[in-house]
């Protein structure tokens, strides 16, 4: 085990083996090798526990407990992390390819690194995100965290667990209204599947961006900007859960090509 490795890899998981198999197999292929995985399982019941004993290596730590959702499990697993850097790959998620993490600049060691990422629907159809530039934070993630490299120093006690679906969010616009640097990679980071629970839960995890804005920035007054976004979200989800997928893919496509 590297005593102070450069990166942190922090994976949560609950039930979902064969996702959890897809993460470990992307970090296992990785040419750079100077990080630990730290894996966080909520007590799972489908042989998870089993199948991370079967693979047991040094540089993979695995805790399996019950915990208090998304973000606990993942401060849980930030908390025993040794790393400078820190990433967060959750169950299912993959990097974009085995060469990725060797032309991250972890030197910039008072920045946090942000990069684009691919997203993957149930359809099957796939697209690049690109993210906003950083100025426009303000209006919510338009990266994923899994694309996201923060100091350990820049995590602090970690994420604010009142937050249900973007904590993520709430901690780095923080350092940014802080004036931290961003820098922004113009390559892809990562592999996601699309519809995660911000994705299901749209309408709710812009409310959450719209109350921690006005927390904030005392000076905020885009009301007009979020609450149309929250509605317009609403919609879209219960629309999404009536739609045949060959429709649902044909409006992705029209969309986003």
């Amino acid at each position: 085990m590297l005593t102070t490795p450069t990166l942190s890899i922090i994976t949560i998981t609950y039930n979902n083996i064969n996702g959890l198999k897809k993460t470990i197999a992307s970090v296992s292929a990785l040419t750079f090798n100077d990080y630990e995985h730290i894996i966080m399982d909520g007590n799972s019941n489908d042989g998870t526990q089993a199948y991370l004993k079967s693979i047991d290596q040094p540089t993979r730590i695995w805790v399996s407990e019950p915990d208090k959702g998304i973000y606990n499990a993942m401060n849980k697993g930030l908390a025993i992390a040794k790393g400078t850097w820190v990433i967060f790959m959750n169950a299912g998620d993959q990097f974009f390819n085995a060469n990725i993490l060797s032309d991250i600049p972890f030197s910039e060691s008072s920045s946090i690194i942000y990069g684009q990422c691919q997203a993957e629907y149930a359809t099957g159809f796939k697209r690049i995100i690109k993210p906003l530039p950083i100025e426009q934070l303000w209006k919510g993630m338009s990266f994923s965290h899994q694309s996201v490299f923060v100091t350990k120093k820049l995590m602090g006690v970690g994420f604010n667990e009142k937050y249900k679906y973007v904590a993520d969010f709430e901690l780095l616009f923080k350092h940014f209204l802080a004036g931290v640097n961003f820098i922004a990679l113009q390559v892809p980071i990562c592999i996601i599947d699309a519809g995660g629970v911000s994705d299901q839960k749209r309408y709710k995890a812009t409310n959450e961006v719209y109350q921690i804005n006005k927390e904030l920035n005392p000076k905020f007054k885009q009301a007009f900007y979020f609450i149309p976004k929250i509605i317009k979200g609403y919609i879209t989800v219960k629309i999404k859960l009536i739609l045949p997928a060959k429709i649902i893919n044909r409006l992705l496509k029209n969309k986003y090509q």
